[in-house]
C-alpha cells in the first residue's frame, strides 16, 4: 500500500503546477497530508478549462478535465490512506500516557547516579536514545556518545562522585547537585581535579525517559558549550604540585568555586603547641596547622587520626591534644614557601570572596601545610577559615 500511495503522490505533484511538496516522498511517514501536499496558489476548475491548445483544442480541454477529476479523487484517497497510516503509527493524544511519576524518577536517580563511574554503571534503558548532553566543554546528541564519554572519564581520570541531593524543579524537570573528584593517573604528581555543580535533566513525557542532561559548573560563569573558561579551569587544576596521600582530616567537598572550596569536616584531633614552636616532622607528608589570630601565629599543630592511641603520655608539657568538632570550612590553596606576608595576603583575599558571596566567616584562620620529603614538587598550602553556618543551595 505504501508503494502505491507513494507513486500516486508523485504523479499528483507532477501533473499540476498548483500543488507543491514540502519534502521528498520518502519523508511522508508520520506527517499529516497537509504537510506533504498543499496548494501554492488559488486554483479553480473553470480557469483550467479555458486553457486552449491551438493545435488540438478539444482533446487538450478534455484531458485537463479528466486529470482534474483524477486530482480530486486522488487527493481524497491520499488523505484517507495517510490518515489511517498515521493513526496506526501514533495513538491519539488523548490516549497517550503523559502522566510522569516524577517521584519514581527522583528515587531512580538517587540509586542510579552513584553508579555512574563504577562497574555497575548507569541504567541506560532509562535514557532516551536521542539524549541531548551538554557540559561546558563537551556535547553529545545520543545515548551512545554519552556512554562513551563516561567510559573515557572512568578509564583516564578514575573519578568518584558524591551526590548531595535530587529534587524536582519543573513539570518534567529534575535537578541534581553533586561533587566529582578525579585524579589524572598518567602523570607522576597525580593532580586532583574537583568539579561541583548542578545537573538539569528533562523527561520526555511520551516515553518517560530522560531526554536532556545539562551540567552547570560552580567554578565558572560561562557554562554554555564551548566554554574557554571551563577548559582553563581544568588546565589550572593540572598544575605541578603534589597532593597529599598521607592521613589528613576527613572532609567532603560540597562546593568549589573559582576562589575556594566549601568543605564539611568530620571530627579530628590535633597536637597543639603554644607560641608557634615547631613540631618534629615525620617522613613523607605531614599536615601542619598554623592558627592565626590578628595576623600572627598563635599555635602550631599536627593532625592525628581518631583511631590513634591517645592514652600514651607526651614528653613535653607544651603539647596539648585538641579535638576539632565537625564543621564547615572554606579553603583556598596555593603553592610555594608560605611566608607570613603571603599567608596574610591569602587570608584577606579569601575573606573578601566569602563576604562577597554572603557567607559568614569566623575571625581566626588556619594555614595547612603539606611537606614533600623528596623535594621534587612544590609545597602545597591551604588557608582554612571556619564558617558560622552553611547551607547548600
Amino acid at each position: 500500500m505504501a508503494a502505491a500511495f507513494s507513486n500516486q503522490y508523485l504523479h499528483l505533484t507532477s501533473i499540476h503546477p498548483c500543488f507543491s511538496t514540502t519534502g521528498s516522498s520518502s519523508r511522508y511517514r508520520g506527517l499529516s497530508s497537509s504537510s506533504i501536499l498543499h496548494p501554492v496558489r488559488p486554483c479553480r476548475l473553470e480557469s483550467i478549462k479555458t486553457a486552449t491548445d491551438p493545435n488540438n483544442h478539444d482533446t487538450y480541454e478534455e484531458n485537463i478535465s479528466i486529470n482534474w477529476n483524477w486530482v480530486n479523487s486522488s487527493f481524497r484517497f491520499m488523505e484517507e490512506q495517510l490518515g489511517r497510516f498515521v493513526d496506526q503509527k501514533s495513538p491519539p493524544a488523548s490516549s497517550r500516557n503523559t502522566t510522569v511519576d516524577m517521584n519514581r524518577l527522583v528515587d531512580f536517580l538517587y540509586e542510579d547516579i552513584p553508579h555512574v563511574f563504577d562497574d555497575q554503571g548507569i541504567d541506560h534503558t532509562m535514557y532516551d536514545e536521542n539524549l541531548r548532553f551538554r557540559d561546558p566543554i563537551t556535547k553529545y546528541d545520543s545515548i551512545y556518545g554519552y556512554l562513551a564519554y563516561i567510559f573515557m572519564l572512568k578509564n583516564i581520570f578514575k573519578p568518584e562522585i558524591q551526590l548531595h541531593y535530587v529534587k524536582q524543579t519543573g513539570p518534567y524537570e529534575i535537578s541534581t547537585r553533586w561533587t566529582a573528584m578525579m585524579k589524572l593517573m598518567t602523570v607522576p604528581w597525580k593532580p586532583r581535579l574537583v568539579i561541583t555543580g548542578t545537573s538539569i535533566m528533562h523527561i520526555n513525557p511520551e516515553n518517560h525517559k530522560f531526554c536532556s542532561h545539562v551540567d552547570i559548573w560552580d567554578s565558572i560563569e560561562q557554562n554554555e558549550y564551548f566554554s574557554v573558561e571551563g577548559l582553563l579551569d581544568i588546565i589550572e587544576q593540572l598544575g605541578i604540585s603534589m597532593n597529599p596521600d598521607s592521613e589528613s582530616p576527613d572532609y567532603q567537598i560540597l562546593k568549589r568555586t573559582s576562589d575556594y572550596e566549601v568543605r564539611q569536616y568530620s571530627p579530628f584531633v590535633i597536637i597543639e603547641t603554644e607560641g608557634g614552636s615547631e613540631l618534629s616532622s615525620s617522613t613523607g607528608y605531614v599536615q601542619a596547622f598554623e592558627t592565626y589570630a590578628q595576623s600572627k601565629i598563635s599555635t602550631r599543630s599536627h593532625f592525628l587520626p581518631l583511631d590513634k592511641d591517645f592514652s600514651r603520655s607526651y614528653d613535653s608539657e607544651e603539647l596539648t591534644l585538641k579535638r576539632i568538632e565537625e564543621g564547615f570550612a572554606v579553603v583556598s590553596n596555593f603553592s610555594g614557601n608560605p611566608t607570613e606576608e603571603i599567608v596574610v595576603k591569602q587570608n584577606k583575599k579569601l575573606r573578601r570572596a566569602l563576604l562577597r558571596d554572603g557567607l559568614k566567616p569566623k575571625e581566626t584562620f588556619l594555614l595547612a601545610r603539606y611537606k614533600d620529603s623528596s623535594g621534587k614538587y612544590e609545597m602545597r598550602n591551604e588557608v582554612l577559615i571556619w564558617l558560622e553556618e552553611f547551607r547548600l543551595d
